[in-house]
């Protein structure tokens, strides 16, 4: 299982290196399916995980 992001389907900005990461992630995780999954002769048949966003319990000050 590869974990993703929401973040790989939307822009943030200042987070370019981020978001792009996350869509390597998806983009790899979906194209390895698509190459060793069952219709190949393989047995890869997962898919990437894009959790939602989350709140975070620290404070705003802790977030720098």
């Amino acid at each position: 299982m590869n974990t993703s992001s929401t973040g790989a389907q939307a822009i943030f900005p200042s987070f370019g290196v981020y978001v792009a990461s996350k869509a390597f992630v998806t983009h790899l995780s979906k194209n390895l399916r698509a190459d060793l999954g069952p219709k190949n002769g393989g047995g890869i048949t997962g898919a990437p995980s894009d959790p939602a966003a989350t709140v975070p319990r620290l404070p705003p000050s802790s977030w720098t």
